[in-house]
């Protein structure tokens, strides 16, 4: 006698990982925001390390505007070569992704540095120095 599958095995391959997603937060917010960020902040300056593994130095970007920080990252398995291999389970993030964080100052860009280091930025972003009040003339 031929035993049709059940619904546990027939529909495993597809929603064998579903349940988790929504057991396991962190594991949504992973998915949501592949790079991660630590926020500091110095008397004079603000620093920033984001985790980019699977992300090239050439592959990053960073841009300044006034008090928002924007981060791009093109990720890539390996070497970034095709290859005709048949994928048993991707894990890795794959594709382009982008993280704008606003800061509570604005940011001097010209004495700002980023490093990069085995999957580390570093950005330190000095603040815009403290202007101090002016008084104005009356005429």
């Amino acid at each position: 006698m031929t035993r049709l599958p059940t619904t546990e095995n027939f529909l495993s391959p597809w929603f064998r990982d579903f349940p988790m997603l929504f057991a396991n937060p962190f594991q949504l917010t992973m998915m949501r925001d592949p790079i991660r960020v630590d926020v500091r902040e110095h008397e004079d300056s603000y620093i920033i390390e984001a985790e980019v593994s699977g992300c090239h130095k050439e592959g990053l970007e960073v841009s300044i505007d006034g008090n928002k920080v924007r981060i791009v990252g093109r990720f890539q398995n390996g070497n970034g070569s095709v290859t005709t291999d048949k994928v048993l389970k991707g894990e890795r993030f794959v594709g382009t992704a982008e993280r704008t964080l606003e800061l509570p100052a604005c940011i001097d860009e010209a004495h700002s540095i980023a490093r990069y280091d085995n999957g580390l930025l570093t950005l330190e972003l000095a603040k815009v120095g403290k202007k101090s009040p002016t008084k104005l003339e009356i005429q």
